[in-house]
């Protein structure tokens, strides 16, 4: 298939490690992924679809080894940035009526049509929801991060959908308070105003309670709740100050304190879990707003020399991420893993 081409073929994407036995010999490699605005929506479509194991020939001229061998696949990190995971529907810069969602999608790419969910069978409601087909493979990942823009920044995708936050949810968030040094210095760029987790909750992704409750639940809720169950790191940015053009006061604000403010002591404060409204008030609303380029400017976007010069500031940002995403891909155990594998396999077998 295309895929295992790609992974075959593009040996900087995964780690290997051989280990030879008697009569055969087989590799382990780590698959990691970071899909930006809708590449992680595709990443999401496309992760079914990667192998348990791919079986390759061997360049090995001694007869005493396999002509063959096996790579185990080991899914390790996921990240997204900027990615509409709720899709666009109720879910725009500028409120629209469903009306004009539905023009808009018709005229448009494919893509914006799914994105604005207006097939019949709703394909960003089933990435979200089906178990077997689209989160039990995402639950694989040692790990999910989700970058989200905060405070109006980011045009194409609000914060509430790149977080898949949703008011009725039944997710539970986490704030963890950040990391400081001996001098009680943040680890964290100043951009990066927290970090938000979920829990997996395994009872939640495979309970089929919902499907009884369209009627009277919304859609939104029931695809938050069921990604949340996966369990993630949000990561919410403010780059009001680093998109290179003027601000708005919110002539609404009615706080004598910046939301920066409001939020620091907040994190001092605690407690620890955090309730939608919390968020939406501490991420979405703020005393003063910018031009809304933050979805170029939070992956450095350099395809030009102008997005170069528009998004400079992003960088900083980007190679935080790419620190953390270097040391989650280094922090894998091949033998924690195959620990693991084993155990169940035993398990399996007592049964």
């Amino acid at each position: 298939s295309e895929i295992e081409r790609f992974i075959l073929n593009d040996q900087k994407l995964i780690q290997t490690r051989e280990h030879v036995h008697s009569s055969h010999k087989h590799a382990h490699a780590t698959i990691s992924i970071v899909g930006n605005s809708l590449g992680g929506l595709y990443s999401r479509y496309a992760i079914p679809l990667i192998p348990e194991t791919l079986t390759i020939k061997s360049d090995a001229d001694d007869e005493t080894c396999s002509s063959k061998h096996q790579i185990v696949l080991h899914r390790n990190v996921f990240y997204t940035t900027a990615t509409p995971h709720l899709g666009i529907a109720h879910h725009t810069y500028l409120p629209l009526s469903r009306t004009l969602e539905f023009i808009v999608g018709n005229v448009m790419s494919r893509s914006i049509h799914d994105m604005f969910r207006l097939d019949e069978q709703d394909l960003l409601y089933q990435m979200a929801t089906h178990y077997q087909n689209y989160l039990q493979p995402l639950s694989k990942f040692k790990k999910r991060v989700a970058y989200a823009n905060a405070y109006m920044t980011d045009f194409p995708v609000p914060t509430e959908t790149a977080a898949f936050l949703s008011k009725n949810s039944e997710s539970h968030h986490f704030l963890l308070k950040p990391d400081h040094d001996a001098n009680n210095n943040t680890h964290n760029h100043p951009s990066i105003v927290a970090t938000i987790v979920t829990d997996t909750n395994t009872s939640l992704l495979t309970t089929n309670k919902f499907d009884n409750q369209l009627d009277t639940l919304d859609k939104l809720d029931i695809m938050s709740t069921k990604l949340d169950a996966l369990g993630w790191n949000k990561i919410f940015v403010d780059l009001r100050d680093l998109v290179p053009t003027f601000s708005i006061p919110n002539p609404f604000w009615k706080h004598d304190s910046t939301v920066r403010s409001k939020w620091k002591i907040r994190e001092e404060q605690g407690p620890q879990n955090i309730s939608y409204q919390e968020i939406k008030d501490n991420m979405i609303q703020a005393e003063k707003y910018s031009f809304p380029l933050g979805h170029i400017v939070l992956i450095a976007n350099s395809k030009s020399k102008w997005h170069s010069k528009v998004t400079n500031n992003g960088k900083p940002i980007m190679d935080q991420m790419a620190t953390q995403l270097l040391h989650d891909i280094l922090s894998f155990s091949f033998e924690v893993e195959e620990t693991q594998l084993e155990t169940r396999t035993t398990s399996h077998t007592n049964r």
